[in-house]
């Protein structure tokens, strides 16, 4: 349920954009800051879609997992409440010590989890790129 709410959002999101294209370009706001967006909600929905499906088991349960799920959701957070808010934000600081930790916990996992440590990369680049297109103005 989760995943399939994702993909309406995303859906929605593109939606309103191209809503936002047809209007006349006089009228046209942000188109700037919400190409990235759009673009960027679309890669996260699909490397995340993907991460779930190719875990069959949990081995992101470690503490590092934790914190760096935690940084992520605290940068998207922050982005969104920019976006609410037209406010402006500091810049997005990848979390790399602890990304570096799951990558090798995820080397070290069971068989059959070759390249997930790459498409955590994937991942944490897609939400830096959100947190800079709702800083950008």
């Amino acid at each position: 349920a989760p995943r399939r709410a994702a993909e309406i959002a995303t859906g929605n999101a593109e939606a309103a954009f191209q809503r936002m294209l047809a209007e006349p370009r006089a009228q046209r706001r942000n188109i700037g800051r919400a190409f990235p967006l759009v673009t960027h909600l679309r890669r996260l929905n699909q490397h995340l879609t993907a991460l779930i499906a190719r875990l069959e088991t949990d081995p992101m349960k470690s503490a590092s997992a934790k914190a760096l799920s935690a940084a992520l959701k605290s940068a998207l957070d922050t982005a969104n409440g920019a976006l609410a808010q037209d406010a402006t934000i500091p810049p997005f600081e990848p979390p790399e010590t602890i990304l570096v930790q799951v990558r090798g916990e995820l080397r070290h996992a069971a068989a059959g989890h070759e390249g997930l440590g790459a498409l955590v990369g994937r991942i944490v680049s897609d939400v830096g790129a959100i947190h800079f297109a709702a800083a950008s103005k």
